[in-house]
């Protein structure tokens, strides 16, 4: 796999180069919809602030340590 630098120089993405997305800030839970126990989240959302609002209907998601 390469990309092109801004110079039209090949970088191979397999020799250290790191790509670092910080989505803190995209924390919002958009939807719940307890009939089909689905919930759409954006990518910074934490398992506490989703038990938080999944708690107002009853649910909740186990934390599971790997």
């Amino acid at each position: 796999m390469a990309v092109r630098s801004e110079n039209d120089h090949n970088i191979s993405a397999f020799k250290g180069i790191n790509i670092l997305i910080d989505y803190k800030q995209f924390d919002q839970i958009k939807k719940i919809n307890v009939n089909t126990q689905k919930c759409k989240l954006e990518p910074g959302a934490t398992f506490m602030a989703l038990n938080k609002a999944l708690a107002l209907y009853g649910f909740y998601v186990p934390y599971v340590v790997p």
